[in-house]
């Protein structure tokens, strides 16, 4: 069932009432559904206090041309520090290297901070030239990312690193919805110890079937891949429990 104090003053009867209905197999997948969109939605509702951040106000451009690597950046740092989301607009920005979480020092069980939520609007993020990791967003918890295209274009070894790297910390519990990441020569996601996390409707594309498109080992809690496509088809695995529904 959905945390009703999760929902920003939403009433979730309805939902937590179909939630109940469904039969015991389903039943994680549709509450890991309706909690995506809930935490979406209050991510970005502005009864929440959150504060939205936006490249766009940052000099970022979005045509797909002109580099909006500083401006991305900017935007990061600043939703971090004011502890807000990030909304990516339905535009193409072209990137170098991205970090989207910082590492809190003297803090090993909260050891990074990232933005609460990255929201796209059908976003699509493209790797410049010269680009080995194209988004990089290590030891982030409790987050959701949705609606966003990762290409990593230009011979860009990885696209997207979500690894967790600190071993005394909490699983991340994170939820990733409708993420695409294609276009790496090397693994295309990096995943690993992403204990606990969704990812619901995602599609992640490797260059050929040598090479891994998913990555998500070493996870000490559930991991859930709901209506997600992995081309070719390899995913590197080693999870305490891999939930899959098509």
């Amino acid at each position: 069932r959905v945390d009703v104090s999760r929902a920003g003053g939403t009433d979730m009867t309805a939902v937590n009432a179909a939630i109940d209905a469904k039969s015991t197999s389903d039943r994680a997948y549709a509450q890991a559904q309706a909690e995506g969109l809930l935490l979406e939605k209050a991510a970005l509702a502005s009864n929440t206090g959150n504060k939205i951040y936006d490249p766009i106000n940052y000099g970022a451009v979005g045509n797909g041309v002109a580099d909006d690597t500083v401006a991305m950046q900017a935007a990061i740092d600043a939703c971090i520090t004011g502890n807000g989301s990030l909304y990516l607009r339905g535009r193409s920005y072209l990137l170098g290297a991205i970090t989207a979480s910082t590492a809190v020092v003297g803090n090993p069980t909260a050891s990074w901070r990232s933005p609460k939520a990255i929201v796209g609007d059908n976003a699509t993020i493209l790797a410049k030239a010269g680009t080995t990791t194209l988004w990089t967003m290590q030891g982030t918890s409790n987050m959701v990312m949705s609606d966003i295209r990762f290409i990593g274009q230009n011979n860009c070894v990885t696209v997207l690193d979500t690894n967790w790297t600190q071993s005394a910390a909490p699983a991340q519990c994170n939820h990733y919805r409708k993420i695409e990441a294609r276009g790496a020569t090397g693994i295309v996601w990096k995943a690993a110890s992403n204990n606990g996390s969704n990812f619901d409707s995602c599609v992640v594309v490797a260059k050929d079937w040598d090479t891994v498109s998913l990555q998500i080992l070493a996870n000490g809690g559930h991991v859930r891949l709901n209506s997600c496509e992995f081309l070719p088809g390899i995913i590197e695995t080693n999870c305490q429990s891999l939930i899959i529904h098509d």
